[in-house]
């Protein structure tokens, strides 16, 4: 084959190459820009969504446009049924009103409705992550009440080894344009499994600064649960 010919050929791989290496780095700048907020104390960095729900006019709850969200079960025809432990979402949902404050220093107010917001002090607000060893974490839902535009909420999934530095997992915030008020945003998707040998986790609330009109009112983790098989002894008939 003559060079010319080859180069013309493996151009596109090289490009492909490049690109995939880019969002690499992309990814880890990201993951590193994420992994040194939630236990630092500077303001938590704003991490977009990828779905977004409001309050409805009539304030009965959190509709969805689009019909469903990344993060929810859809509904599984019954032959579906067996696998149904592999095919639909487990949740883990924490209160807002469930969190209590990382540091002694940190002031909190109930504002009802499952809603707290930081007073004073770190205003990190977080509790432990309790799920079955081997459950697959895929989304973060954060639900806020966010009126201080540009302000806004972050919520996390992180583990944090003793004596070691923290790993956040995944990170999601409450928009910092649009419609003010209550919300909630889902997480990019991810994959982490769960291994509490050598870990222990925790869901974060943390508001970008202590204010009245950033609240945290609750997190929720979308994980597969870890499918166990059963063995059935053969019938005996006489």
């Amino acid at each position: 084959m003559h060079p010319l010919n080859s180069y013309r050929v493996s151009r596109p791989a090289i490009v492909i190459l490049a690109l995939i290496l880019g969002l690499g780095m992309v990814g880890a700048a990201i993951a590193q820009a994420i992994s040194a907020n939630s236990d630092s104390q500077e303001p938590p960095v704003e991490v977009p969504g990828i779905a977004y729900g409001v309050i409805d006019a009539q304030s009965q709850g959190f509709v969805s446009p689009e019909g469903i969200y990344p993060d929810d079960n859809a509904s599984q025809p019954t032959m579906l049924a067996p696998n149904a432990p592999a095919a639909t979402f487990s949740y883990y949902f924490v209160s807002g009103a469930a969190l209590v404050p990382r540091d002694s220093t940190t002031s909190y107010v109930y504002d009802g409705q499952g809603c707290v917001h930081s007073g004073s002090g770190s205003i990190v607000l977080n509790t432990d992550l309790q799920l079955p060893v081997g459950s697959e974490i895929k989304y973060l839902r954060l639900y806020y009440y966010d009126t201080n535009n540009p302000g806004y909420v972050t919520g996390y999934v992180s583990r944090y080894p003793p004596s070691q530095s923290s790993v956040d997992l995944v990170a999601v915030s409450s928009p910092t344009t649009g419609q003010p008020g209550a919300g909630f945003v889902v997480s990019q998707r991810i994959t982490q499994t769960v291994d509490y040998e050598n870990f222990p986790y925790l869901v974060i609330g943390r508001p970008s600064i202590a204010n009245a009109n950033l609240r945290i009112c609750g997190l929720r983790v979308a994980y597969y649960a870890p499918v166990f098989g059963f063995t059935f002894m053969p019938m005996i008939k006489r």
